[in-house]
């Protein structure tokens, strides 16, 4: 049985030696963490080209985007952005068509940005497909600048997708699986086309 002799020596309560290396340790910690929690951050660049998409000048975000890819030939961050920004315009454009199919077919089934008609019947009428290889050649980018990039992966598989493309959608999340094994959004999404085509 240990017996306390009224001499505390408990971590909290040791003098000198241990509060220095505590203190040693946070000056070590506290610029790694914050630098880790920075790199998570987006860049100006970016920050800047979804102000002026939001203030509706689109052409000039692309530009900016564009100007800051080619110049950062090391990220991916600025190629995936350009490739969401084509999306986004591209789903608006889509979306007025959408309505007009709409008016005359009732049944649609979804699949991200895509759609797939089906009559009151429920008989498959096949998909309303979109032309996203643009989106795509500049997802390749991304990928090419970083094979981690995994949102360039998801993206890239979305929209392969989103055109009845399932194999090669497939293919490429099995190429993701490998670079990035430890990623559980990869086979969760590769479920969900399987699930989606049957």
């Amino acid at each position: 049985m240990h017996l306390n002799h009224g001499t505390d020596h408990s971590p909290a309560r040791r003098p000198g030696r241990y509060n220095m290396a505590v203190l040693a340790i946070a000056a070590l910690l506290i610029p790694l963490l914050a630098a880790c929690s920075s790199s998570t951050q987006l860049p100006p660049e970016v920050l800047q080209a979804r102000a002026l998409d939001e203030a509706g000048k689109p052409d000039e975000a692309r530009a900016l985007l564009e100007k800051v890819e080619a110049s950062q030939l090391d990220k991916a961050v600025y190629s995936f952005e350009l490739a969401m920004l084509s999306l986004k315009h591209y789903d608006e454009f889509f979306k007025g068509k959408i309505r007009t199919i709409m008016m005359t077919n009732p049944g649609f089934k979804p699949f991200g940005r895509a759609v797939r008609m089906n009559d009151v019947e429920g008989r498959e009428l096949g998909y309303l497909l979109r032309d996203l290889s643009h989106a795509i050649e500049i997802l390749d980018r991304a990928i090419s600048r970083d094979r981690t990039y995994t949102q360039a992966w998801l993206e890239k598989a979305n929209c392969l997708a989103e055109m009845g493309s399932f194999e090669p959608a497939l293919a490429t999340l099995s190429n993701a699986g490998r670079v990035l094994p430890d990623d559980s959004r990869i086979p969760y999404l590769a479920g969900s086309i399987l699930l989606h085509t049957g």
